[in-house]
């Protein structure tokens, strides 16, 4: 895994003089009125960048935290690969190719799709970061290998009462997972530490990284017993209703994925003993 930092500098917020300054050591990010800086987080260079801007007053500013004259925008892009997917216990699945890009949900929980997005696009898909979406075909290689804890809901297309999208079935899970470890944050819209509700917003944070990575007390996860899927306790998003479990994934079921050849990416999850 690698990290790239990744920011905006804007010569209005800075100041020219040290906008100039910041050119001089990164010419290849100048776009003219703003530096677009893409390094990676151990590169010399960004230490420099750095160093200027906080020599000058100015902290990175982390995701949550609100915009301020002294801040400017910083991220940390995590850039995983085959290894760390490899040697990961635990993984959260993503899956490349996407349904739609935004979706609902029922009163009664079921993923709701526009009719014109209910066409198939492969076995497994995204549904607007709202759920996975998967074929009967794909569901039956999954209960074929007898991937515990899996389960299949309805898919409901958007004020059609009763329809559905025939042939695919939202992916999910019977078992809900334990509450986080202690070393994770949560916040809500507001900055401030999640208090448990969802109507302020709830977002998993780790300083500048992205993604943020899930870790569970290593106790914790083994009260479960053995499991191939489980959904996190919490529900991450803006608001009570366009909040969502997050899936988990064992190591098995990456395993089957890779040999099934979906397109995927997958963030691990961190067993803190």
């Amino acid at each position: 895994m690698r990290a790239v930092a990744k920011s905006w500098i804007f010569a209005d917020e800075v100041g020219q003089r040290v906008f100039e300054a910041l050119k001089r050591i990164y010419p290849k990010g100048d776009k003219g009125h703003y530096l677009d800086i893409a390094l990676n987080e151990d590169d010399n260079i960004l230490k420099l960048l750095l160093k200027i801007l906080s020599d000058n007053g100015f902290s990175p500013r982390c995701r949550m935290q609100e915009k301020t004259p002294d801040t400017f925008s910083y991220r940390l892009e995590r850039e995983y690969n085959v290894k760390d997917w490899m040697e990961a216990l635990l993984l959260v699945p993503q899956p490349l190719q996407f349904f739609s890009e935004y979706a609902y949900r029922s009163d009664i929980g079921n993923i709701q799709l526009e009719e014109y997005q209910a066409k198939p696009i492969g076995h497994v898909g995204n549904a607007g970061n709202v759920g996975i979406i998967v074929t009967d075909n794909f569901r039956k290689s999954m209960e074929d290998a007898d991937l515990k804890h899996i389960f299949f809901r309805e898919i409901g297309i958007k004020d059609k009462p009763g329809n559905t999208f025939k042939g695919h079935w939202e992916l999910t899970s019977d078992l809900t997972l334990p509450p986080l470890s202690k070393t994770c944050k949560l916040m809500k819209n507001d900055g401030e530490l999640f208090d448990g509700d969802y109507e302020k917003g709830c977002f998993l944070v780790e300083g500048h990284y992205t993604p943020a990575e899930l870790h569970y007390a290593e106790k914790d996860i083994k009260k479960n017993g053995p499991f191939d899927l489980g959904m996190t306790r919490e529900r991450f998003g803006n608001m009570h209703n366009s909040s969502v479990n997050w899936p988990v994934a064992s190591k098995r079921f990456y395993d089957f994925c890779v040999k099934e050849k979906l397109k995927m990416k997958w963030i691990p999850v961190r067993i803190d003993t």
